[in-house]
């Protein structure tokens, strides 16, 4: 017997406080979405900012994930080569001098 799987919301969602985005959810379970936001809603003060920093460290793992996958994909390149590095600093410093 194989078991079905739940359906999903196929675009981004994005969760909000105060205009600043707090997560980026991708896919998740249609089923899931009305239980957490109800148990979110009814946080007090102190477990909702303990939610939002867990929100925002998964954010940033996911962040840091996505930029060490592009540094690495870069480095195979040469990219990151200490010369390559130099030359474009100093094209960006020509460009935008310190005033």
């Amino acid at each position: 017997m194989t078991t079905k799987p739940l359906p999903t919301i196929q675009d981004e969602i994005l969760v909000s406080e105060s205009g600043q985005t707090v997560v980026r959810i991708k896919k998740i379970p249609v089923a899931l979405l009305p239980d957490v936001l109800s148990k979110v809603a009814a946080l007090g003060p102190a477990k909702l900012k303990a939610v939002h920093q867990f929100l925002q460290h998964l954010e940033l793992a996911s962040v840091m994930d996505e930029i060490q996958g592009d540094a690495e994909a870069l480095r195979l390149e040469g990219k990151l080569e200490p010369e390559v590095l130099q030359a474009a600093i100093r094209e960006h410093r020509q460009a935008h001098p310190y005033r």
